[in-house]
């Protein structure tokens, strides 16, 4: 069920293939109400960093504290992108 939900938002959304690839990666499943908001949140941060190569190292890095921050329980969208903008500021 999950991966086809996956696979079924990563089409309509290019954008959050990296976040649903990292998901697969690493085990997790959320819902997709969950990615919806992960998805909004890596977008947020992509623009606020000027981030637009999708393939960089940097979105890879804002993609993986957005999985890990959803997976220790944070759902809400501007959560994630204020708490993963403050840890790549350090």
């Amino acid at each position: 069920m999950f991966d086809a939900a996956a696979d079924i938002v990563s089409r309509h959304k290019p954008g959050v293939a990296q976040i649903v690839r990292l998901v697969k990666d690493q085990g997790c499943a959320f819902d997709l109400d969950v990615l919806a908001a992960m998805d909004v949140a890596y977008h947020a941060v992509l623009q606020e960093l000027q981030l637009v190569d999708r393939e960089d190292a940097g979105t890879l890095m804002v993609a993986k504290h957005i999985v890990k921050l959803a997976g220790q329980g944070e759902l809400d969208a501007q959560r994630l992108a204020e708490a993963t903008l403050r840890v790549l500021s350090r």
